[in-house]
């Protein structure tokens, strides 16, 4: 399966997909995918099968939401979207 952050959405295997952040650790990472027709799919994420794009994907899955006006454009904003996206929830959210 491919994990890809497009610049507004999260994708697998080219599909829109809800990420949630379950589990962290040094070299890997466990991810709850949700696509809108099916059940959650569960992801391990090892540094290995990430290669050069870890460093990157641990950044888009931690950072903190932003902030959106109604339009979905960053400013002032009225709600908050996930971490790099709208279906990237952090744990505990």
């Amino acid at each position: 399966m491919q994990l890809q952050w497009d610049g507004a959405q999260w994708l697998a295997d080219r599909e829109a997909v809800a990420v949630r952040l379950m589990l962290l650790a040094d070299a890997w990472a466990l991810l709850r995918l949700q696509r809108a027709d099916t059940g959650p799919l569960w992801l391990a994420v090892g540094q290995a099968d990430a290669g050069v794009a870890w460093h990157s994907l641990r950044v888009a899955l931690l950072a903190p939401p932003r902030r959106v006006d109604a339009s979905g454009l960053p400013g002032q904003g009225v709600q908050e979207q996930g971490a790099q996206g709208p279906g990237v929830q952090e744990q505990g959210r």
